[in-house]
């Protein structure tokens, strides 16, 4: 695994200079009259200078950078478990009020229009959508339209997981607009949830408090890898979900999936828009 620290900055003539200097490559995004305006580049975690680098580049420009982990596939082939996020978002839920309840509300003006906001969600009801999604392409999996971690899964994972008995995954029914049962699109659940105290903090995590109920949630930095104590459920089923317990606003469970059902979905080629990031058992 390597990090990658992605900076995008105005052009400055000093910034190449010392880029140039540290051997970072660099590329112009925009120019006016053929002046530059804009530049990105990223200084790579293997660079032998790497933290010098950083150092040098908050004092040059004060940015601080959006980062990413790498993985090989080595670290992917030999993880226990692995998180995984459909970055395909374009689920629209059409019955919000009617699938969740939302705990810990409150509100606020904003240009003199009143925001309402919840810490916590909890699925009440079946998810009625907008539109099923494309089942016709490379993609298998779908996020919603909101931000959240829900995961939408398409017939052949459904298929996949009743053809090799995956453990600990059950399927919920979609509604479509007209009310019929969507035979193409289902929710993926896990039956096992995985308890704040079997997750191992202290990696960058922001932790917070809602005012209301006193509950801890917990921000994520860029990068972010999940720590968990060892137990031998994790060796037994193929599917699991945190406690609704991270992001900045409405608390998200994490969902994590098996080594096994990984290497099923990369051999039915059904990984295409999923973000897995490997899990490091403690």
């Amino acid at each position: 695994m390597k990090y990658e620290y992605f900076f995008g900055s105005r052009w400055r003539q000093d910034l190449c200079a010392y880029l140039e200097k540290n051997n970072v490559s660099y590329k112009i995004l925009d120019e006016v009259d053929n002046v530059p305006r804009f530049m990105k580049f990223s200084v790579w975690s293997n660079h032998n200078e790497c933290e010098s680098i950083l150092s040098d580049l908050y004092k040059l420009t004060g940015l601080r950078p959006w980062v990413q982990a790498h993985y090989s596939e080595k670290d992917f082939s030999t993880a226990e478990l692995l998180t995984i996020r459909p970055q395909s978002i374009k689920i629209c839920i059409e019955n919000i009020d009617e699938s969740f309840r939302y705990d810990c509300c409150w509100s606020y003006m904003a240009d003199k229009i009143e925001i309402h906001k919840a810490n916590h969600e909890e699925q009440i009801g079946t998810i009625m959508i907008k539109k099923e999604p494309s089942t016709t392409t490379k993609t298998a999996f779908w996020g919603p339209d909101d931000g959240g971690t829900i995961i939408f899964a398409d017939k052949k994972v459904f298929d996949l997981v009743q053809k090799e008995n995956l453990k600990g995954i059950f399927f919920q029914d979609i509604l479509l607009k007209n009310r019929k049962i969507s035979e193409k699109v289902f929710q993926m659940l896990a039956d096992h949830t995985i308890q704040h105290e079997d997750i191992v903090l202290g990696r960058g995590e922001r932790e917070q408090t809602c005012p209301m109920c006193g509950k801890k949630q917990y921000a994520l930095p860029d990068a972010y890898q999940l720590h968990l104590r060892d137990a031998l459920v994790y060796h037994e089923i193929d599917f699991f979900s945190t406690e609704r317990i991270f992001g900045d606003g409405i608390a998200q469970p994490i969902y994590l999936i098996s080594q096994r059902f990984y290497q099923l979905l990369k051999q039915n080629k059904l990984t295409a828009q999923v973000n897995f990031v490997p899990v490091i058992l403690e």
